[in-house]
């Protein structure tokens, strides 16, 4: 072989070794980010989902037992303190609490999807976590229909919308039932007692008030 064609051979062999591995990260880092969903969270933030995700991180009681209902046992990594709905999320690894959250702890174990709620977690929180690259999708449901659509919603970023629909559809007939078993009934005076030092109740256009106005009480 001619030394100008073997020459030729060893700069393309040696081109091969210091690009190839670049172009493997390169098509790796496209399937990654193909694989992934854009979706416009509560607060109107565009947030980068992988589809689905793998490892999720839950940053209030409420989203907890929603992922529990929505089959999603395993992906779920890290709940807050106050999280002890089901059973199996109290054996979970705990982020803080519902207003203070550890951003180490959060960090430390590598969630793909990070879900807080604009009525309790800090927006400084939010941001920070944000900015460390977690994406992070904000709910912020304010009445029970708003609820349904939290769950629906959370359904959708996970993989889950047969769930989430079979679920909501579940809840949506007990309302109604509950509802109908009311009909001729007293209305009851209801004190709802949220917070003890001071006393706290449930006020207008809340969703507890809904909810006793739905069971046919009268908040007081």
């Amino acid at each position: 072989m001619p030394i100008f064609g073997s020459m030729k051979l060893d700069i393309l062999s040696h081109s091969l070794r210091i690009f190839l591995p670049v172009l493997i990260l390169v098509a790796f880092s496209f399937l990654t980010t193909a694989a992934a969903e854009v979706y416009i969270d509560k607060a109107g933030r565009r947030v980068n989902i992988p589809s689905p995700p793998r490892r999720i991180v839950s940053l209030a009681p409420s989203i907890t037992e929603t992922l529990f209902a929505l089959g999603l046992d395993r992906e779920i990594v890290g709940v807050t303190m106050m999280s002890n709905y089901p059973e199996a999320a109290k054996s979970k690894p705990r982020v803080g609490n519902f207003i203070n959250i550890s951003l180490e702890r959060v960090v430390s174990l590598n969630p793909d999807l990070v879900i807080g709620t604009a009525d309790g977690n800090r927006k400084e929180t939010v941001k920070q976590l944000e900015g460390m690259g977690l994406p992070v999708y904000v709910v912020n449901p304010g009445n029970l229909s708003e609820i349904f659509h939290m769950i629906l919603s959370i359904g959708t970023i996970t993989g889950r919308e047969n769930e989430a629909t079979t679920l909501v559809d579940g809840l949506q007939k007990r309302v109604e039932r509950i509802i109908s078993s009311l009909n001729g009934l007293k209305k009851p005076q209801v004190f709802f007692q949220i917070g003890i030092n001071p006393v706290i109740t449930a006020g207008m256009n809340t969703l507890h008030n809904e909810l006793i106005q739905r069971a046919d009480g009268v908040n007081i």
